[in-house]
């Protein structure tokens, strides 16, 4: 016999059809957080890279000398403009740029208007871009708005320090009452020679004398000037720009028995491979790298938090031994490599930039000579900066 189809059972059927689209809606719902929401969230990831770059060239271009409002902004939205989210590229329209002055301590920053630009240290970035769905249209919505921010500060630590001609540039970070590796080959016991009085560079406060006296033949070690290197009064950061401005001021070099007021060395083409272990032993004074630069000039070197005696092996020397070479725009010295810094701008006038190293702590400034740095005189006033630029948000 066959089960006659009654009034229940088409109703059943039905309720039937009413759970399928219940579920189907449902179902519908899942695939739209399944997909969309992906889709939402690989938004935010690709706008965050974007105005994380943005707010770093912004930041960037406002610690630069002269910068504007207007500059700054071009910066950071050219950058931001260069990437795409969700497949598209970003347009002018969805960026918001603000100038934000930033307390470091309290980590709290306040807008800053654009008539009030001098007042900004960081650039905040936010971009807005409305994600379009596709099964979530089917529950009504069309798109949903993503928006990320990243704020970029940058940091200046400037000091004025005046980089003595006695200082000896290989006695960066020794401890006071050390003697540098190369003894004066003009010096004598007796009779002493006037100009040739001290026979090695001792360690110590820069522009001091030991007593005030004259080298013997029996205490040269305890009587001679001091001859330590100028320490910049900040610490340095890796990864953070220095540059030199302003030098002026004169030095006497017993070298060459010449007076210069150019802290890029007596001559543009003399040049001098510093006299020391370097050259006559094979290995470096006291952990640090020989170099090659014109006689007079102003010389870096970057130092961890140790002595440098400890290191175990030197970087190689660095030569600056031709205009193109001082004429670096650009340079990334190693710890305990000294580097050429002259008057901090190119012989076109650009201004020079050193990326300070990992695990720097400290900058030492000196005057390239070969020996016996302590029968120089003068020295050089100049202006070092260093920039860093920090995400904070």
């Amino acid at each position: 016999m066959h089960e006659e189809f009654t009034p229940t059972a088409r109703r059943r059927s039905g309720v039937v059809l009413v759970y399928v689209a219940i579920v189907m809606v449902a179902m519908m719902a899942f695939t739209s957080l399944a997909v969309d929401l992906g889709r939402y969230e690989v938004a935010h990831s690709q706008l965050y890279d974007a105005a994380l770059a943005a707010s770093r060239a912004g930041a960037l271009s406002m610690s630069q000398s002269g910068s504007t409002a207007a500059g700054v902004t071009t910066a950071a939205t050219t950058v931001a403009t260069g990437n795409t989210v969700d497949g598209q590229p970003i347009t002018s329209g969805m960026v918001a740029v603000t100038f934000v002055n930033w307390n470091s301590s309290t980590r709290t920053g306040t807008a800053v208007l654009t008539s009030n630009y001098s007042q900004a240290n960081a650039v905040s970035v936010s971009i807005t871009y409305t994600v379009p769905t596709v099964f979530a249209q089917v529950l009504g919505l069309t798109g949903k708005a993503a928006t990320e921010y990243s704020t970029t500060e940058y940091i200046q630590s400037i000091d004025n320090p005046y980089v003595i001609a006695t200082g000896n540039p290989w006695l960066a970070g020794e401890p006071t009452g050390t003697t540098a590796s190369q003894p004066d080959p003009n010096w004598k016991a007796s009779p002493v020679n006037p100009e040739h009085r001290y026979k090695y560079d001792i360690a110590g406060p820069v522009g001091k004398n030991t007593n005030g006296g004259t080298a013997t033949q029996s205490t040269y070690a305890s009587y001679e000037p001091y001859s330590s290197p100028v320490q910049v009064s900040f610490t340095v950061t890796p990864g953070s720009t220095i540059t030199l401005t302003n030098a002026s001021g004169a030095s006497y070099i017993d070298y060459d028995n010449t007076w210069s007021d150019n802290a890029d060395g007596t001559s543009g083409t003399s040049q001098l491979w510093c006299q020391d272990d370097a050259k006559s032993n094979g290995v470096s004074e006291h952990g640090i790298a020989d170099v090659t630069a014109p006689t007079g000039s102003i010389i870096g070197v970057f130092l961890g938090s140790g002595l440098p005696d400890s290191i175990s092996s030197p970087p190689t020397p660095l030569s600056f031994s031709t205009q193109t070479a001082m004429d670096y725009i650009s340079m990334s010295p190693l710890l305990q490599q000294p580097f050429y810094f002259g008057n901090g701008q190119t012989s076109g006038g650009t201004q020079q930039q050193i990326v300070v190293p990992a695990n720097a702590t400290r900058l030492f400034m000196g005057i390239l000579d070969g020996w016996e740095w302590n029968n120089n005189a003068g020295g050089f006033n100049c202006t070092v900066t260093q920039t860093s630029i920090v995400t904070v948000q």
